[in-house]
């Protein structure tokens, strides 16, 4: 165990006993949004914040709402008004891990009794794994509201949280899917377009793999237009592009993204999920190329239209030229019983 390893385990310790001296308070007051967008170098986070919100609107607009970041360390005075908040909503993002004490997104001050009473919406477990630490299970029971339900993007998630132990989460799909009616999807094209946008993920780089995916585009779509979601991602796409290949690279904003997702004409086909899921929200005939434990949970689950990047070669070019339904399958009920636990 590493000398930060154990350090942790004394703060989660020093944050058990300020728990148990804390005395019961009532519910009902005060509304927090652990909010993902804040000091993040990925578009995709606002993303998930807009559908949060959109969400949570007629409760936002009926509290007073405090907006608290999870990838920098809170300030001490906001951290001292998220501790008398009773509703602290941690909105929907990778953000479970399973060994906190080596490595997490979530950033904590030493001590995390300001953060007692966390209700999870639509989040995720941030990678595949097998084993979840004693730290791990000690901090989500001492954390996560025990009376209040939780909701989890996919049903792995669900099953590593009943594992620790917790049994108030029910699975309800990612916030940014909820308006993914069937009435919705039966809007969006089944046959391709003529143009594409694309994504790609510098931190997850298969430069054969991505090449052939921009490649083939370029071949099958008389216009591609590349979004660069992540901070890096503009370089890496550069990096890919051959010289004969006529490929726009857009600014890197939600508003450049928005626009091109305007077009009449326009597939989504990229690797960035949430700019995928955003694609069809758009009413966008979309395919998103799975590089992690991500798109693959979620379009077990959904049916959200996935490929794996492993399997690019031998079947993207007859998914972009067949045609398709897009056909999603959220659990509705479980996101209104959610939602209605705040009325």
């Amino acid at each position: 165990m590493t000398i930060e390893a154990l350090k942790k385990w004394f703060y989660l310790g020093m944050t058990a006993i300020k728990l148990r001296q804390q005395p019961e308070r009532e519910y009902g007051s005060g509304l927090t949004l652990l909010d993902t967008s804040e000091d993040t170098d990925n578009l995709g986070d606002f993303i998930i914040m807009r559908f949060c919100e959109e969400a949570l609107k007629p409760l936002i607009e009926s509290e007073k709402t405090l907006s608290v970041p999870t990838h920098c360390i809170p300030s001490a005075e906001l951290l001292k008004k998220l501790e008398q908040c009773d509703r602290k909503i941690i909105c929907g993002t990778n953000i479970l891990y399973p060994q906190m004490e080596y490595a997490s997104i979530w950033k904590l001050p030493p001590t995390a009794e300001a953060y007692k009473d966390c209700i999870l919406m639509g989040a995720g477990w941030g990678y595949y794994s097998d084993k979840i630490s004693l730290y791990t299970k000690i901090f989500y029971r001492l954390i996560l509201n025990k009376k209040y339900l939780h909701a989890v993007r996919d049903m792995y998630t669900w099953n590593k949280l009943k594992h620790m132990g917790i049994e108030n989460v029910v699975y309800t799909g990612c916030p940014t899917m909820w308006g993914l009616t069937p009435e919705f999807c039966e809007g969006i094209p089944e046959k391709k377009a003529c143009y594409a946008v694309t994504t790609v993920t510098s931190y997850e780089q298969d430069r054969e793999r991505d090449g052939y995916m921009i490649h083939t585009l370029c071949t099958c779509y008389e216009k591609v237009f590349v979004w660069p979601q992540g901070k890096d991602d503009r370089e890496y796409i550069l990096s890919l592009i051959k010289e004969n290949e006529k490929i726009t690279v857009l600014d890197r904003t939600l508003k450049a993204f928005e626009e091109v997702l305007k077009l009449s004409s326009i597939d989504y086909i990229g690797t960035r999920l949430h700019g995928g899921v955003m694609a069809l929200n758009a009413g966008k005939r979309s395919l998103i190329i799975a590089t992690d434990n991500r798109a693959e949970e979620i379009g077990k689950d959904t049916g959200l239209p996935i490929l794996s990047r492993k399997h690019l070669k031998g079947a993207l070019e007859s998914r972009i030229y067949e045609d398709y339904k897009t056909e999603i399958h959220m659990p509705f009920e479980n996101i209104d019983l959610w939602k209605k636990q705040f009325i």
